[in-house]
């Protein structure tokens, strides 16, 4: 009877996320996303070839999958696939699945702890028939249309961010598989990647355009990594912005954290990113770019190995993101 008025409750309110959060719980509910979540979150979008398919018993970080399906990869639209690859499906949720055969398909992939899942339900795999396939009516997953496959790639390839020169550090966020935090453990120093957030911190606002590229088409860790910088720079710039239009006697600027050098490669990439960007502008974030950054992360089903020291564990994108969305916060990572 609780979980009925709960169930209810929720319902009524409209909060849905709060079922899709809950995905081992029986009365869960799937969540799929528009097509241009779709386009933001999928770690691989990729034409493939399915050559076959057959039972499997595999686990992600919170589904087990029941199918598997081997495909040569014919062309890929974002991510990096290899010329072949193996995908999973049949969760264990039966109101929706991911279902593959043999043949043609568009593929819409994330990493579930070192398998390759659809990154979006059923929608995530759309065979290729006589050079149609069904898909968006709209951004919304409702209706589908039969479309012809040369417009729908034509589409995605348009709506995906084009490709933008990255200087050494935020190129090293962007190929971040891991996520990082400061702890060292037996290493002499943080990581190389945290060491290029850091680095990177202090003049996000700067750099907008390769953050919000990095945030679609970065790896697992990188993609965070952009969302939390894309975060401060909004603060920042609220900061800026209050203090300018402030009239009240005696008001004080808000201080700016300071650059936090703990390495050569910080001290190296601060000096060359203040030498090169000394005379630009500094653009204004919207608060939309900090809310759609983390929200569009909260529906990534994907997995990212979280590591603190010598401690690294797979975690799920979406968790990440709802915590630093929500409370500012996941484990020992901070927004700023």
């Amino acid at each position: 009877m609780k979980t009925k008025l709960l169930i209810l409750t929720l319902l009524i309110f409209g909060l849905e996320p709060l079922l899709v959060s809950y995905p081992h719980a029986a009365w869960a509910k799937a969540y799929f996303a528009s097509q241009s979540e779709m386009l933001k979150n999928s770690q691989i979008i990729a034409v493939v070839d399915v050559k076959k398919v057959e039972k499997a018993d595999a686990h992600g970080v919170s589904r087990t999958y029941s199918q598997k399906a081997t495909a040569d990869v014919e062309q890929v639209l974002k991510g990096s696939p290899g010329k072949q690859i193996t995908m999973y499906g049949g969760e264990d949720f039966i109101c929706a699945q991911c279902q593959f055969k043999p043949g043609k398909t568009l593929v819409f992939l994330n990493q579930d702890n070192n398998l390759l899942i659809g990154s979006n339900w059923h929608l995530s795999i759309r065979p290729i028939e006589n050079g149609q396939l069904e898909w968006y009516a709209r951004d919304h997953h409702s209706p589908l249309k039969l479309t012809k496959f040369d417009d729908v790639l034509k589409s995605i390839k348009a709506k995906l961010p084009k490709q933008v020169k990255l200087s050494p550090p935020l190129a090293k966020l962007n190929e971040a598989e891991r996520l990082n935090d400061a702890a060292t453990g037996e290493a002499a120093e943080p990581s190389a990647s945290w060491q290029a957030y850091q680095a990177i911190l202090p003049v996000a606002a700067q750099h907008l355009s390769e953050l919000e590229y990095i945030a679609v088409m970065g790896k697992p860790g990188g993609r965070i990594y952009a969302a939390m910088l894309l975060c401060h720079a909004a603060r920042q710039a609220s900061e800026k912005a209050a203090v300018k239009t402030s009239t009240q006697p005696g008001a004080r600027p808000v201080s700016q954290p300071a650059a936090q050098p703990n390495s050569q490669f910080n001290s190296q990439f601060n000096s060359q990113f203040n030498s090169q960007f000394n005379s630009q502008s500094i653009s204004r974030p919207s608060a939309a770019a900090q809310k759609d950054a983390l929200e569009t992360l909260c529906y990534c089903n994907g997995s990212v190995v979280y590591l603190s020291g010598c401690k690294g564990f797979p975690t799920s994108i979406r968790e990440i993101a709802s915590k630093l969305s929500g409370e500012g916060k996941f484990m020992n990572l901070k927004l700023e």
